[in-house]
Formats: C-alpha cells, sequence, structure tokens
C-alpha cells in the first residue's frame, strides 16, 4: 500500500511538473506577442565552463565542463534559450582486480617484487586503475529564461525547460585468458586481460534547470550559474547532474 501511495505521489509531481511548463510556454506566447520588436539587443551568445557535482551535490572530479548558449528575448522579462553543454569524467572500474594484473599499487599474493622487476625491465608498463571508466555527456537543452529582479546592473533568474542527452560509457566488462611470450623467451600463462566495451544512449525529455546571478556591462555580461540535469523530472536509469559554471555572455 506504502509503494502505491509513492509510486501515485511520484506520476502526481511528474505530471504537475509538465503542466506547469505548458501553463508558462502559453502565458509566455501570449505577453510575448507584439512586444519583442521593440527590444534592443534581443540575441545574446554565452560561453560557459565549470565543474561537475552528482546527485547530492558531491563534486565529481573530471574534466571542466564547457557549453555555449543562444538566447532571444520575448519580453523584457523572458527569454527562449537553447544550449549544448559537454561533460566529460573519469572514474576508477571496480570489476579490476589486482590479482591478475600488474599495478603500481598490487598486493597479489602470486606475483612477488622480483617478478615485477623483471616486467618492468623487458619493457611490460605498469597499470593503473584510475580512469579506466570514461563517462561522455551531451546534453542539449531548451528553455525558458524567467529574469524577475532587475536591479540596476543586478539580475536574478531562473531557467527551466528540457533535454535531449546523448551519453557514451566506456568501460572494461570481460576477461580475456591469454599467454604472453616475452622476447627473452619467458612465457606467461593465463594472463587476464580485460575487453573494453562501450555503451552509447540519446534521451530526449528530461528536464532542466538553471538559477543564477547575472553582472550587466554594455552589452557584455558575466554570471554565476547553477544548472541542474534530471533533477525534477527524468526517465528510469538516469544520472543527474548540478553545474556549477561561470560564464561570459555578449548581447547583439
Amino acid at each position: 500500500m506504502l509503494a502505491y501511495i509513492i509510486n501515485s505521489i511520484n506520476l502526481l509531481s511528474t505530471s504537475f511538473m509538465k503542466n506547469l511548463i505548458i501553463i508558462c510556454f502559453l502565458l509566455v506566447t501570449f505577453r510575448s506577442v507584439g512586444n519583442s520588436q521593440d527590444l534592443p539587443n534581443k540575441h545574446s551568445f554565452t560561453i560557459m565552463s565549470g565543474v561537475v557535482f552528482l546527485d547530492g551535490f558531491i563534486y565529481s572530479k573530471s574534466v571542466p565542463l564547457l557549453g555555449v548558449r543562444y538566447s532571444k528575448k520575448l519580453n523584457k522579462l523572458v527569454s527562449l534559450e537553447a544550449g549544448l553543454t559537454t561533460i566529460y569524467k573519469t572514474l576508477q572500474d571496480p570489476s579490476i582486480s589486482d590479482f591478475n594484473i600488474i599495478t603500481r599499487t598490487s598486493q597479489s599474493l602470486l606475483i612477488n617484487e622480483n617478478e615485477k622487476q623483471h616486467l618492468k625491465n623487458v619493457g611490460i608498463r605498469d597499470l593503473t586503475l584510475s580512469g579506466t571508466v570514461k563517462y561522455l555527456y551531451l546534453p542539449l537543452h531548451a528553455a525558458f529564461d524567467f529574469q524577475p529582479i532587475n536591479i540596476g546592473r543586478h539580475h536574478i533568474g531562473a531557467a527551466i525547460g528540457v533535454t535531449a542527452t546523448y551519453g557514451s560509457y566506456k568501460a572494461s566488462r570481460d576477461d580475456i585468458p591469454i599467454d604472453i611470450t616475452l622476447t627473452d623467451g619467458t612465457v606467461f600463462k593465463n594472463i587476464n586481460i580485460k575487453q573494453e566495451i562501450e555503451f552509447r544512449n540519446y534521451i530526449m525529455g528530461d528536464s532542466y534547470q538553471r538559477i543564477y546571478y547575472k553582472y550587466h556591462f554594455n552589452r557584455n555580461a558575466i554570471s554565476l550559474s547553477l544548472h541542474s540535469l534530471n533533477f525534477l523530472w527524468s526517465h528510469d536509469n538516469t544520472e543527474t547532474n548540478h553545474l556549477l559554471t561561470l560564464d561570459f555572455q555578449s548581447q547583439f
């Protein structure tokens, strides 16, 4: 019974958010008719860079993200925008064991120090466990940007919309036992080699949100933004990411 109630609440929450976006879209459409023609500098282009946090705002060590965004003013308070972001992360593969490969931190009882040194001397490189799992996400979002607070050059706003995300996941999966013969004739039997595998997917319709503070000077602006991908609603088994970025915007 409790599970049924929780599922019902989740369905109602998802339905509410989708209906809210539809209502906002209709309101923006009606308000923007006849207003956009008199606006100066209706278009803007933004470059952004920052860091990635996992769900729960846990910092994820990764390559700094990069992104671009284009927006067009519909009226003084609302803009329509589209943006593309690159998120690249590397993690340690928990399936890799120190007992069947040579690593810098190996504690295997099956390989002694003399054997390790011998392998190094004949040119076999050590393997590291870090960075063996690789994630690449390319979320493309479309959203409405609401900027209700404007005090001089200072602005506070929020955006809400949807994403279409291309994802790539690369890691090792299967152990393949092989025999290795070195140039000096040394033979190693049944050495387990990891087989790399890559998964790709494309998911459309998950949520995108952003809150930001912006400071304007002439036709340019800088802003500090907190983005959230797949936070309000998303498909099953999708990953939530929060992005903290510093943005530079140019209007024309």
